[in-house]
């Protein structure tokens, strides 16, 4: 016979899916028992369920692969200790490192993205069944233990928080759009070194294709998939509210498609996205007062990085 959805015959009079499965069951158990399910129940605080539940199991999953993936790297990384090749900035050769040293970077940044998934998780574990429509129910159940019964951690206190909230599932996008941009980068990187001009690394033929009027050529078809995907997950990721777009303030979303995109040794690249966030105050972290008219006065204010400025209580000095 037919299994969960399809097994449960839907009548548009019931209003929608839920009142469907609510007369399936009680056709099943009958009035008494069917009937007693949904006490102290609403639509609300059980979708709501659903949506932590769904989401805890995605980011189990994601901080379960990401552990493999930093595994992998970290194995890696040991086996090619001594494998000297480029360090570069602005694509040129900058210092030698090691692919080992390369991976254990890769790792480092992956441990950081299951620390966001694992910190989110966090909030996504806590249990909203029993909140009712908003405001809770007068029937005496017992919270705690349906969270126990469900593996939730705790509680969402709040009954109106409880079922009105989904921020938890916008944090999960945000620690995905981070990981897809880690993930971009390193795609990004083996994408340039397995040119033919760079001559560094190479796949299988189980991860490439070949063109179909050009068989010479050798194309990393994983790395543009996992490039595609990563600007999707970074297209989904929530986008707050930002002051109107200006030189030095461009959107979280912006930021990440440049970030996503830069290679390793990168600094220009994603500075400069940053720099709402990162960016130095206006004002020199230390003083440094120089009179006008002395000999060193603008090699001081190069060296120190420090931006000249008059001020009423010294008109004549810089500040």
């Amino acid at each position: 016979g037919r299994e969960g959805p399809a097994a449960i015959a839907l009548d548009p009079q019931r209003e929608d899916a839920y009142f469907n499965y609510e007369a399936h069951l009680i056709g099943l158990t009958g009035a008494d028992v069917g009937g007693r399910i949904h006490l102290g129940r609403s639509r609300n605080d059980i979708l709501a369920t659903l949506d932590r539940l769904r989401a805890r199991d995605l980011a189990l999953d994601l901080v379960d692969a990401l552990a493999a993936a930093r595994r992998t790297a970290l194995d890696a990384a040991s086996r090619h200790a001594d494998v000297v090749m480029p360090g570069y900035t602005h694509l040129q050769p900058a210092q030698p490192i090691t692919f080992g040293f390369y991976l254990c970077g890769v790792a480092q940044a992956l441990g950081r993205d299951g620390e966001r998934l694992a910190q989110a998780y966090e909030r996504v574990n806590r249990s909203p069944m029993g909140a009712a429509a908003l405001a809770g129910t007068t029937f005496p159940i017992d919270r705690e233990a349906t969270a126990r019964s469900l593996g939730f951690a705790g509680l969402v206190e709040n009954t109106l928080d409880a079922v009105a909230s989904r921020d938890f599932a916008l944090e999960l996008l945000a620690a995905m759009s981070i990981l897809a941009g880690t993930w971009s980068r390193v795609a990004q990187d083996f994408y340039v070194w397995c040119t033919h001009e760079f001559r560094m690394v190479d796949f299988p033929d189980s991860v490439a294709s070949t063109s179909s009027i050009m068989p010479q050529k050798k194309n990393p078809y994983a790395l543009a998939a996992i490039r595609t995907q990563s600007g999707q997950a970074s297209g989904d990721a929530p986008t707050p509210p930002a002051p109107p777009p200006t030189p030095a303030r461009r959107r979280p979303r912006a930021s990440a498609v440049v970030v996503r995109c830069a290679p390793a040794g990168a600094r220009y690249d994603i500075a400069q996205p940053c720099a709402p966030v990162v960016a130095r105050s206006r004002t020199p972290p230390r003083r440094c007062c120089v009179r006008r008219n002395h000999p060193n006065a603008a090699r001081t204010i190069a060296i120190h990085g420090m931006t000249p400025r008059l001020t009423a209580r010294q008109p004549k000095r810089y500040c």
